[in-house]
């Protein structure tokens, strides 16, 4: 009983902490994109993510290693396998993402532009901002610090469940079931190698195609 006291209390402290990094990228999110600050998501993500986990990695006493955070070496084939996966699995997350969407209403999409690289500075910069460090930051929390605090209650839970925090964390509907997936994938990796890296490469690979 005590243990299963313990679980739940665990449970609950990680909610509070995922939702506290939520609602601090939404706060900044806000604040810089109305104030139209230059490559704002790259502050979000660094300030709204990387700084608070590092607060809570330094102040959760359980964490005394790198290890206690999934960060581990990997081998050749394990990153041969990663990358296969990652790559089949995006056509196929899209495809479902799509078949989904369609049974939801409709959204006027004419309004909505997103910035096509220019020149290869230009390229460069919106894969290290939109691929490389979300791919580092977002797996430190998620597959890295919050996925063992689930643990507790089993694989599969803990699976399904940070699957499905992650997937909520990017606050779009008609962009859920794709984020769901990745993390399901990502989070099985990650159990299975006792590695985040697979996850950060699958997380990459995954950015870098969409």
């Amino acid at each position: 009983m005590a243990l299963k006291n313990e679980e739940n209390a665990n449970i609950i402290k990680a909610n509070k902490e995922y939702m506290y990094i939520v609602l601090t990228t939404i706060l900044l999110t806000t604040i810089f994109a109305k104030n139209n600050v230059p490559y704002f998501y790259l502050f979000v993500q660094l300030f709204g993510i990387l700084i608070p986990t590092l607060f809570l990695i330094n102040k959760n006493q359980k964490i005394s290693s790198l290890k206690d955070l999934n960060i581990n070496p990997i081998n050749k084939k394990e990153l041969l396998f990663t990358i296969i996966i990652a790559i089949f699995a995006y056509p196929l997350i899209t495809i479902l993402n799509s078949i989904i969407v369609s049974f939801l209403p409709n959204v006027d999409s004419s309004k909505v532009s997103f910035a096509g690289a220019e020149n290869v500075k230009s390229l460069f910069l919106q894969i290290l901002i939109f691929a490389f460090i979300p791919s580092i930051v977002e797996e430190l929390f998620f597959r890295g610090y919050l996925l063992k605090r689930f643990m507790g209650k089993g694989e599969i839970f803990a699976i399904t469940y940070s699957s499905f925090l992650f997937a909520l964390a990017h606050l779009n509907p008609y962009n859920f079931i794709s984020p769901f997936v990745l993390g399901f994938v990502l989070t099985t990796l990650t159990i299975r190698t006792k590695s985040i890296l697979p996850s950060i490469i699958g997380h990459l690979i995954n950015n870098v195609l969409a």
